[in-house]
């Protein structure tokens, strides 16, 4: 397991400076475009860049990153897209693709998908055989995975079309979307991430003052904590009783695989998938 980070800081204020007196590589194309660094945090020069966030501040972005053997010993996982197809079609999508009748109106937890997204044209996968949207948590996939699935007997989704263009909505011939109605019982145990730290900074989660719900931060620093009991495990797919996100944003529900889905996964030599392993307490 490794953890990086990742910091740019605009070019103002001598930062470069205090880089190279540091003596560490960073990203600086020219004097009119951003200063990004990249470093791992058991690299011996991490603290003095630790205390010169502090500092001078910047965009500071962590994330870990997962040997192959760990994610195979991982009894589950949180998967994030590694692809992404684009945006949803229509300009009123919310209501067009959700339900929001049981929303808060203040953290906006609650929105349920009622609807199959519509996409402009048929995607480019490529190589890919899994894909979401831009800063979504929505999952698609090709037909050769549901197929694995399906002759696997993995458990736990459904199976809804991607619809081509706002006229005709034909489905997509080339991926569907994987829906997760199971939701697991309250399971994250807040005193466990990361001894209480986040990122350098206390972790602190949001209380709605409206409706109550506790809003967490995207965990990306090591591995998420979860009751062991709080799971479900007669399906190989479910989602976190937990929403992810801040006030202000739009929240979301972390997507968890079993390891039978990891395993066939890495076995079948797919790609597309973030695949984080969780650490059941």
């Amino acid at each position: 397991m490794k953890i990086w980070h990742r910091i740019v800081w605009a070019p103002r204020g001598n930062i470069e400076e205090s880089l190279k007196a540091i003596g560490v590589k960073y990203e600086w194309p020219d004097p009119d475009s951003l200063i990004v660094l990249k470093i791992e945090e058991t690299d011996p020069k991490w603290p003095l860049i630790s205390r010169l966030i502090k500092q001078r501040g910047g965009a500071h972005d962590v994330w870990t990153e997962f040997a192959e053997e760990e994610i195979l010993v991982a009894e589950w996982l949180m998967v994030l897209p590694a692809r992404s197809i684009g945006h949803p079609a229509k300009s009123h999508w919310s209501e067009t693709y959700y339900d929001l009748s049981k929303q808060c109106l203040t953290c906006r937890t609650g929105w349920q998908q009622k609807a199959p997204f519509t996409i402009k044209r048929e995607p480019r996968l490529g190589k890919y055989h899994f894909a979401g949207f831009w800063g979504g948590y929505e999952l698609f996939c090709t037909l050769e995975v549901l197929s694995a699935f399906e002759e696997q007997g993995i458990r736990g989704y459904e199976i809804w079309p991607v619809l081509i263009g706002e006229r005709k909505r034909e489905p997509a011939a080339s991926l569907r979307q994987l829906i997760v109605p199971q939701v697991a019982r309250p399971a994250l145990v807040p005193e466990e991430v990361d001894g209480g730290r986040f990122a350098d900074e206390p972790y602190v989660p949001e209380k709605c003052p409206t409706c109550g719900m506790v809003l967490y931060p995207h965990i990306l620093r090591g591995m998420i904590p979860l009751r062991r009991e709080a799971l479900r495990w007669d399906v190989d797919f479910q989602v976190t009783w937990e929403w992810f996100g801040s006030l202000g944003t739009v929240p979301r529900r972390a997507i968890l695989v079993s390891h039978r889905v990891a395993e066939l996964y890495i076995q079948r030599g797919w790609k597309g998938l973030h695949l984080l392993p969780v650490r059941l307490v």
